[in-house]
């Protein structure tokens, strides 16, 4: 478990995708989190979720199918999936689930264009933000609406469908609410604050029922002054997903900065035998 101070600011000082923000994926799936530097990893029920984006060195594929070997044997997991900058990587006979790209803003370079103004002109003659911590049964009702609107996998269905437990036990994730003159809440987004250069785009939740046009550019644009407020480097935006989510990122400058590849394989043999004897030992 990440428990040690200088573990905790180590990761701080050095988070750069969500899945570093461990207090997000130990809320949403109930894993344990493990630091082995520049690594974090996971466990859940024999899962072991390797996230191979080192916190502060550079990646270096060819020492890989090591780490990962000693992962397995430390955790004696039957079960691995990993996330990667690159792939395919040598020595590493795993199966492609999906692959996409990290979005960034640059804080210091954000220009908003006219267009982009205009809609958040738009949107705040008929709505008003609110920054929270709380997550409510308003949120979790336009959760249920949004899941409803929305074709998505399982995967992504079932984390939007957890974030309340996510929320609720971070110190560093925000609520940001855009509601309509009737208090209405019309959409609202997650925000997380937990690295020292980056602030986190997590979700953007909105439905079809009380749709305001420009609804999601007035909420992007409360996040840039909370980055700004919070003296953050980047804006994460996250992974681009579909056509639709990275024009709405490509539109607020947001640029590709890292590619992504999720894996699964079986643990290695030698890995599996060397935590099998360390267990009869």
């Amino acid at each position: 478990m990440i428990e040690k101070e200088k573990d905790k600011g180590y990761i701080y000082d050095n988070a750069c995708i969500p899945e570093h923000i461990y207090t997000y994926v130990c809320g949403i799936s109930g894993a344990e989190a493990f630091l082995s530097r520049p690594y974090i990893y996971y466990i859940r029920e024999g899962l072991l979720i390797f996230i191979g984006y080192p916190l502060k060195e550079d990646f270096k594929p060819g020492n890989l199918k090591d780490i990962l070997e000693k992962a397995v044997f430390k955790t004696g997991c039957n079960r691995l999936r990993v996330i990667l900058p690159s792939y395919p990587i040598k020595g590493l006979d795993y199966r492609l689930l999906s692959s996409d790209e990290y979005y960034r803003l640059d804080v210091d370079d954000i220009t908003i264009n006219q267009k982009n103004m205009n809609m958040v002109n738009r949107a705040s003659r008929d709505l008003y933000i609110e920054r929270t911590r709380i997550f409510d049964v308003e949120h979790r009702h336009m959760v249920e609406l949004f899941l409803q609107d929305k074709p998505l996998d399982e995967g992504t269905s079932w984390i939007i469908n957890n974030m309340d437990a996510y929320i609720r036990n971070s110190d560093t994730a925000w609520i940001v609410n855009a509601r309509d003159r009737k208090d209405r809440l019309v959409a609202f987004d997650v925000i997380d604050i937990f690295s020292r250069d980056y602030i986190f785009y997590m979700f953007n939740i909105r439905t079809k029922t009380l749709h305001v046009p420009g609804a999601s550019d007035l909420l992007f644009y409360e996040i840039i002054k909370m980055a700004k407020d919070t003296h953050k480097k980047y804006v994460n935006l996250g992974l681009g997903i579909n056509k639709g989510v990275m024009f709405f990122k490509k539109k607020w400058g947001g640029r590709p900065f890292l590619s992504y590849f999720l894996v699964e394989g079986e643990p290695d043999t030698k890995a599996k035998i060397l935590s099998l004897m360390d267990k009869i030992l």
